[in-house]
């Protein structure tokens, strides 16, 4: 319910993929989650870079409008890459020990 899509007939769409990876850290286990929705605007890239942000804040019909939907990730993930449109980006604790 978060997503928007074109209006141009296309039904709307969701790919998930799971890859198991191996034992060598080159190989990690990740998940792909994709469909046809329009993107990311920058008010939702901000959101998501933002702690209680986001830019759905009072749609009361979107899941999203707490801010605090995609953070949940984290709990997961070393290394989330957000592909969207014309965005690609990656949250990497790996890099900076201070967090996300």
């Amino acid at each position: 319910d978060d997503n928007d899509f074109r209006d141009d007939g296309s039904p709307p769409t969701a790919y998930v993929q799971i890859h198991a990876g191996s034992r060598r850290d080159e190989d990690a286990p990740f998940i792909v989650v994709a469909n046809n929705e329009v993107g990311l605007s920058q008010q939702d890239v901000e959101g998501l870079c933002a702690i209680s942000s986001s830019s759905k804040v009072g749609k009361t019909d979107r899941t999203g409008r707490k801010g605090i939907g995609f953070k949940s990730v984290f709990a997961v993930s070393e290394c989330p890459h957000v592909l969207s449109g014309d965005y690609a980006f990656r949250f990497d604790i790996r890099e900076d020990r201070m967090g996300y």
